[in-house]
């Protein structure tokens, strides 16, 4: 960032993608003087002018946040499996909420792979 760097960030934190969007570089792309990519207002050119220490802690919040994530992965994939092994319940055994609470819950939904 300008004549300053952060490292170092782990590869696969770097590489992290949200339905195709990687969350670091668009991250620093939002934030950096001359933003790459294509433009859909005039607003896109207001940037910062310096890098400040702000910047630098949500930066920081962010890696943090992403590498924290990664660490949790497998223990996610266990609880997960876990959760798809288990019984499923069919719409039968669901209480319908009243009129007094009723919610988009009312709607029947699709139960995944359960069957009704």
């Amino acid at each position: 960032m300008g004549d300053g760097g952060f490292g170092p960030v782990a590869p696969a934190v770097w590489e992290i993608e949200v339905s195709g969007l990687k969350v670091v570089q668009s991250w620093l792309g939002y934030r950096m003087k001359k933003r790459p990519g294509k433009k859909s207002s005039p607003f896109d050119d207001t940037r910062p002018e310096r890098w400040t220490a702000r910047m630098s802690d949500a930066f920081l919040e962010l890696l943090w946040a992403l590498g924290s994530t990664l660490a949790m992965e497998p223990a996610l994939e266990k609880a997960l499996d876990k959760v798809v092994a288990g019984p499923c319940f069919t719409a039968p055994n669901c209480r319908r909420p009243s009129r007094r609470s009723a919610t988009l819950l009312d709607r029947p939904a699709p139960l995944g792979g359960c069957s009704n």
